[in-house]
């Protein structure tokens, strides 16, 4: 099945949270994967944060959904003691795929679990 080419050249998506604390989650976010705040909206409580190609918007509401959220990453051991350092608590340890790749489970202070998943080299 071939993609329609509006489809083939649309923008990333962008995973958006619901979170408790839009302040306290930026910090997470910053400490546990090294994102950095890209746009903080006051009046609506959303902020935008960002790395390389990753993307991610926060939202502030009193009763969060938690959802799962899959991040491909070039080196997962890496970020993986980043996010032991940071105190993010882990769900899912550092593990190898049969297929080769690597990858983890942290849970945010809203209880999303962020899959993170090794890219495999080309």
């Amino acid at each position: 099945m071939d993609v329609p080419q509006r489809w083939a050249s649309a923008s990333p998506t962008i995973p958006a949270l619901e979170v408790r604390d839009l302040l306290k989650s930026i910090r997470f976010y910053e400490q546990a994967l090294g994102l950095e705040l890209t746009q903080f909206m006051t009046a609506e409580r959303r902020a935008l944060l960002s790395h390389g190609d990753w993307q991610l918007c926060l939202a502030e509401e009193r009763e969060p959904h938690p959802i799962t959220a899959c991040f491909h990453v070039a080196e997962a051991e890496a970020l993986y003691r980043r996010c032991n350092a940071a105190g993010a608590t882990v769900a899912g340890y550092l593990r190898r795929a049969a297929d080769g790749h690597r990858h983890f489970e942290i849970e945010d202070p809203d209880g999303h679990r962020l899959r993170i998943d090794e890219q495999s080299a080309p």
